[in-house]
């Protein structure tokens, strides 16, 4: 969206050493925007010039931009909305795609929601090969959207309360009000959570959140992930009921009884990890026997 058309929106590409759909990412993003839409890559200081060689041939549309070290997924996105020039800024994963219809729909929810402090679109879930797949994280995710879909809005306490049922977004899509959201600070100790704690410290402050349920983004799952691997080894899943845990301690005290029995429960966490570890119990024991344990762990004020 231009200026003249409402708020003004910058996409930006965090990316650290060889992706191979950042190339596809980026046509995406260029075939959906006009020449008024910034779109930057913010290379992680990447060792190679992987990163470099595939935001080159974009070079009339795509700033690239380098840390001169390495600041790890959390301050790199911190990082990202500093640099922001946009009302709104959409932090776009380096193997998602986004939909030439992604601009319009946001327009309209903020039409719709105008102090809306971050909008999530529906998204499609696709593969390596770029085809539409449903997992059951996703099938999952999925369910807990369809209890607030014909909604699109949703104040601070019930996106509190949406999230501590089961994290359903996906970070890489939602368009985030850049003023706002800069005020809050990413928890730099987590390196695959960070999404949720930082999601659940913006509901706390009573942040506003819409819901676009017109597909509009495209997130890509595949094995070389870094979300896929730290999911598959439990630290998604660890983090995931430290950050119940962290705030619960923080709100506990204030939040109403539903959400508190909601952050103890963190039932599709725990799910997810009895799953993981039936799942590895022939192939990895050990592997099994941790997950198993992690997934019964207490969350306690």
């Amino acid at each position: 969206m231009s200026s003249s058309m409402g708020p003004t929106v910058h996409f930006i590409v965090p990316a650290f050493g060889a992706s191979p759909y950042l190339s596809e990412t980026l046509d995406s993003i260029v075939k959906a925007t006009d020449e008024s839409v910034p779109i930057t890559v913010l290379d992680d200081a990447t060792p190679s010039t992987h990163v470099w060689d595939a935001t080159k041939p974009f070079y009339d549309r795509v700033v690239y931009e380098r840390n001169d070290t390495n600041l790890g997924i959390a301050a790199n996105f911190a990082r990202a909305f500093e640099i922001s020039t946009g009302d709104f800024t959409v932090i776009v994963g380096s193997d998602d795609r986004i939909l030439p219809n992604y601009l319009p729909q946001l327009q309209r929810s903020l039409i719709q929601h105008p102090q809306a402090t971050l909008v999530h679109p529906k998204v499609r879930v696709i593969n390596e090969l770029g085809n539409t797949v449903n997992p059951l994280a996703d099938r999952v995710k999925a369910f807990i959207q369809k209890r607030f879909a014909n909604q699109q809005s949703l104040n601070g306490v019930e996106l509190i309360d949406r999230l501590l049922v089961g994290d359903w977004m996906y970070f890489p899509a939602i368009a985030w009000r850049t003023q706002e959201v800069s005020r809050h600070h990413w928890n730099g100790r987590l390196k695959t959570a960070c999404d949720l704690d930082f999601l659940l410290r913006l509901a706390a402050d009573k942040a506003q959140f819409a819901y676009s349920p017109t597909v509009s983004f495209e997130y890509r799952r595949h094995k070389y992930s870094i979300s896929s691997a730290l999911a598959a080894n439990g630290v998604r899943l660890a983090e995931e009921l430290s950050v119940h845990a962290t705030f619960l301690r923080l709100h506990g005290q204030d939040a109403p009884w539903k959400t508190r029995v909601l952050c103890r429960m963190a039932i599709t966490i725990r799910l997810h990890g009895l799953w993981m570890a039936l799942s590895a119990s022939l192939r990895n024991p050990k592997l099994s026997w941790s997950l198993l344990r992690v997934s019964l762990r207490l969350i306690k004020s």
